[in-house]
């Protein structure tokens, strides 16, 4: 059975269109002349290529990762304060594992009750220490979705990060109701 023709009934069988150890294999058999027949080579340049896009496929369509934030009285979480505090930890599976995303889009609000006249928040990679994106100066007292701006330094591995919020004053309550990791 040639390398080709194995590839192909790999492809077929196989749950998401392809096996990537098992591919890395047989272009290392074809790489270092286990199989160099024109005719290999010609068919499995093919099934790579259709490989390729099985494997963008899978991952444009890799979900995205929302994290509903909610009290047992409200639907969102709320800090009060001038300084960021988290209300929100989870895990991170890391780029390796997931991707990265490519954006971060958080749905929030500011109580104006009190002094506060904007909010911000921020995901943080505790694991880390370094922030990963932050919106600063959001006006909204209704709830609104805003994107988090540039993403810096998102790990390979697992890391534990957090969500932060705070107001521009004391008073005031910063309000977040999802996060969601677009990949």
């Amino acid at each position: 059975m040639s390398v080709a023709s194995i590839f192909r009934e790999l492809r077929s069988n196989a749950k998401y269109g392809v096996d990537l150890y098992y591919l890395s294999n047989l272009l290392n058999q074809l790489v270092t002349g286990k199989s160099t027949s024109e005719s290999d080579i010609t068919a499995l340049q093919g099934d790579v290529t259709a490989a390729q896009g099985d494997i963008s496929d899978l991952q444009s369509t890799k979900p995205a990762m929302v994290l509903p934030l909610s009290g047992p009285a409200n639907t969102y979480l709320e800090r009060v304060g001038d300084t960021y505090a988290a209300v929100a930890q989870f895990e991170f599976p890391g780029s390796v594992a997931w991707l990265s995303p490519t954006h971060i889009r958080a749905l929030v609000h500011w109580d104006n009750g009190g002094l506060a006249t904007k909010m911000a928040i921020r995901v943080y990679d505790v694991t880390n220490a370094h922030v990963i994106c932050e919106k600063l100066n959001i006006a909204d007292i209704v709830p609104t979705a805003h994107d988090l701006g540039t993403l810096t330094d998102i790990p390979a591995g697992r890391a534990v990060w957090e969500v932060q919020v705070k107001t521009d004053n004391a008073g005031g309550g910063a309000r977040a109701s999802y996060v969601g990791l677009i990949p």
